[in-house]
């Protein structure tokens, strides 16, 4: 109810009023294409196991001031990469870090198009 009191009569996007309340930076959703999500996720698990690891979902690390999750799609051969830190600088640092471990398993990003 107060979220549509808010949005309501002010002309203002929920993205918009989102922002004010976001505490991390996050990188979206990334795809990776990959032949073996268990070889991913175990390599990713041993490389960063001083984080604390869930896999609830996937394979999440919590480092306090950053975090990321991998996940296999249910319906094509890609792990889902998010991650989310406590500041631009360090997210872009961390994204690079996983990135590298990823494609030194043998993933690589898959991007979309605008048209698909």
């Amino acid at each position: 109810t107060m979220l549509l009191q808010r949005t309501s009569g002010k002309n203002r996007k929920l993205s918009d009023l989102r922002k004010n309340y976001e505490k991390y930076s996050s990188s979206d959703e990334i795809n990776y294409v990959v032949d073996d999500f268990k070889k991913i996720s175990h390599n990713l698990s041993e490389d960063f196991k001083e984080g604390i690891r869930d896999e609830t979902d996937g394979l999440t690390i919590d480092f306090g001031s950053w975090w990321f999750n991998i996940r296999p799609s249910k319906t094509e051969p890609l792990i889902r990469l998010n991650l989310e830190a406590e500041n631009g600088n360090l997210l872009k640092e961390k994204l690079k870090l996983l990135d590298s471990h990823i494609r030194s398993y043998g993933g690589y990003e898959k991007k979309y198009s605008k048209q698909s």
